[in-house]
């Protein structure tokens, strides 16, 4: 059983941290540790930031989802031209990803050739803030 949580984040508070993820995750279930006192993988999803991440945590997709918030429809070749250094599988397997997640839709332009441009969802659009605190924080630290 899940618990849930009434826990309100501050994005200023030092208070949220990894340890204290950990620890709203497995307060009411002690029994999902292990002896090395280390959080099992598959009871990391009942953390929010481990469930996000797992859809979009990783670099391509992130660069995939700051694409279609820059550009807004966006085709294939587009994206390869963009993401240098991403192969045609990895971008298809990310894209495909985000689409079964419901944050892009695909929808076809050409039928011979089938060619095909991608958009954001609604809820695809609700990432932007969090695109937008990566981009900021970029932009004072990472130089």
């Amino acid at each position: 059983m899940l618990y849930e949580l009434d826990i309100h984040y501050s994005y200023d508070s030092d208070y949220v941290n990894r340890s204290y993820c950990l620890w709203q995750c497995y307060r009411y279930r002690p029994n999902l540790m292990r002896k090395s006192n280390k959080p099992l993988q598959a009871d990391l999803m009942t953390c929010p930031v481990a469930r996000t991440l797992e859809i979009v945590g990783d670099k391509w997709t992130t660069l995939i989802l700051r694409d279609l918030f820059l550009r807004g429809n966006v085709r294939f070749q587009e994206f390869q031209t963009s993401l240098s250094g991403i192969s045609p599988g990895t971008l298809s397997a990310r894209l495909k990803t985000l689409e079964l997640q419901g944050i892009v839709k695909q929808r076809f332009y050409s039928d011979h050739p089938p060619r095909a441009e991608y958009f954001l969802t609604d809820k695809g659009k609700s990432l932007g803030p969090i695109l937008k605190a990566l981009r900021d924080w970029g932009t004072q630290h990472a130089s």
